[in-house]
């Protein structure tokens, strides 16, 4: 009975496991997938990809300056998920979004905890019944048998106060939680490494897409021409022909291949 007991218990780690790398394969692939590019929706896309692989959870993304004791200083973008049966749940997601822009001001993480100085990325899982007085469980929605994962990555070493940060709110107990952990804090480093390349890690102000230009910059992606493009727009092809410039110009980007490939989420080598 006891050799059976181990052998289960082992099965059931190593099915654990196998599904853990499953998540992280399919997190991967869908990162890899994000534009290269400051698109207005960057964050929502981050929060969707992970989403995607934690099916039953609720996910914040954030693009912000961490000041001292580790508190959100500026956030600078947002982005959120929400499922509910299955199904995508705007209105939550919308709520979700709201509910972390307020938590400028307060340390990333509910225990102050910080990223090392000799590190990129920190994360840690909290349950609900172990967060009394922290503001993250009340802004957040945090179930009373949930958790919620917290991890924080730094863009680039060069400027260690600009963080991807992403919150996520799991149904499960904190206990049951290690491998999203594991997966969410792969997630964050991927998402960090994109957000570098795609909005910069730098302290100068962000040249964010403007809807416009990223609608034309997705009928580029499609293969159609200026003429096609003010066609299906309803604009002049001298008005879409300044907006293919403006995407030139804030994407540094010297052709229109090169434009498309960004879009893709194509890293140029020298900048991965």
């Amino acid at each position: 009975m006891q050799t059976l007991t181990a052998s289960i218990t082992s099965q059931t780690e190593l099915d654990r496991m196998q599904h853990m790398l499953e998540s992280c394969s399919a997190l991967t692939q869908a990162i890899g997938k994000l534009p290269a590019v400051p698109t207005p929706d960057w964050c929502d896309r981050a929060a969707l990809a992970i989403a995607a692989v934690l099916p039953h959870a609720d996910v914040a993304v954030l693009l912000a300056d961490m000041g001292d004791a580790g508190r959100l200083r500026d956030v600078l973008s947002v982005g959120a998920a929400a499922t509910r049966n299955g199904q995508t749940a705007r209105d939550e997601a919308l709520d979700l979004r709201v509910r972390v822009e307020a938590l400028t001001g307060i340390p990333w993480a509910p225990d102050g905890a910080r990223i090392p100085s000799d590190g990129d990325v920190a994360s840690a899982a909290y349950a609900r019944a172990d967060m009394h007085g922290m503001p993250h469980a009340s802004y957040l929605h945090i179930p009373a048998i949930g958790s919620l994962i917290a991890t924080a990555a730094t863009l680039s070493q060069a400027n260690r106060v600009r963080k991807i940060i992403t919150y996520v709110v799991l149904p499960a107990s904190a206990n049951e939680s290690f491998e999203s952990m594991m997966v969410v804090r792969l997630g964050t480093t991927l998402l960090a490494k994109l957000a570098a390349v795609a909005i910069g890690s730098g302290p100068e102000s962000i040249q964010w897409l403007t809807h416009r230009e990223q609608e034309v910059l997705d009928q580029l992606v499609l293969g159609h021409s200026v003429k096609e493009i003010s066609e299906i727009l309803g604009r002049s092809p001298h008005t879409i022909h300044d907006h293919v410039k403006s995407l030139h110009r804030k994407l540094n980007a010297n052709s229109r291949g090169e434009l498309v490939a960004k879009a893709l989420g194509h890293i140029p080598p020298a900048q991965h």
